[in-house]
């Protein structure tokens, strides 16, 4: 059976590893990207007045559940306006949470939300993000949208990564990437292990999208497959196909 390192953060490891299973591969499981939730970014965002923007952009399916567990009083303010979502992933957390769901592109990625959003005039929408992407507001400027980032948490690596992948890397013959901050964090905290991705004899990459490809290419790697769609039916769909 072929081993597959699912590097997806711990809450959402479990279901990628079950559709592995299913499609007939061994998981092994080392997330490699763990939500921090940064203290300036959360100071900023508490001090906003709802009058300040007309909706929330969601780009993280993570951050959600974070800002349950450490901020839920934050979330009510939140709610008083309309979410826009980048995956619908979260849609169903969204809404249990009280948010009303105003968009959710048919092609979960960044580039299917600003293909497929309608046109709007003036529209300011408060973008909590990652200090690691930040959405560039000139992307959304032709849409008659304004963006306004606020980081507030940072896509940090967990301390056991580089021990686990030690442990397992000689086995695993293909990396799953469901992220950019996946692929950093790897060369991060094993740069020799990472670097085996550009030879021919170590591990193939599969990136879930964009912003991983981007990672992949710019550390080097040449040859990875991306995914047709960003999330685990893509993920696996790519698997095969290089299989």
């Amino acid at each position: 059976m072929i081993a597959v390192l699912n590097t997806r953060p711990r809450e959402q490891a479990p279901e990628l590893s079950r559709m592995l299973r299913e499609a007939g591969y061994h998981s092994v499981e080392v997330p490699l990207v763990e939500l921090a939730l940064l203290d300036e970014g959360m100071a900023e965002l508490s001090k906003l007045s709802i009058d300040d923007y007309d909706g929330i952009l969601f780009s993280s399916p993570n951050l959600l559940s974070l800002l349950q567990e450490k901020h839920s009083g934050l979330i009510d303010s939140l709610i008083s306006k309309p979410w826009y979502l980048i995956s619908g992933k979260i849609r169903k957390d969204a809404e249990q949470a009280g948010a009303k769901v105003a968009f959710v592109p048919h092609e979960t990625s960044l580039e299917g939300f600003l293909r497929e959003f309608p046109r709007l005039k003036n529209l300011r929408l408060l973008h909590p993000c990652s200090r690691a992407t930040r959405l560039d507001p000139k992307l959304f400027a032709a849409g008659g949208i304004t963006i306004r980032n606020v980081a507030v948490y940072a896509p940090n690596c967990p301390e056991d990564a580089a021990s686990r992948l030690q442990a397992v890397w000689s086995e695993i013959r293909t990396v799953l990437f469901a992220s950019g901050s996946a692929v950093r964090n790897l060369f991060a905290a094993a740069p020799e292990l990472a670097r085996s991705l550009n030879f021919a004899e170590g591990p193939a990459s599969i990136s879930i999208g964009p912003s991983a490809t981007e990672a992949l290419r710019s550390h080097g790697v040449a040859h990875f497959i991306q995914a047709p769609t960003a999330d685990n039916a893509g993920l696996i769909a790519a698997l095969r196909k290089k299989s």
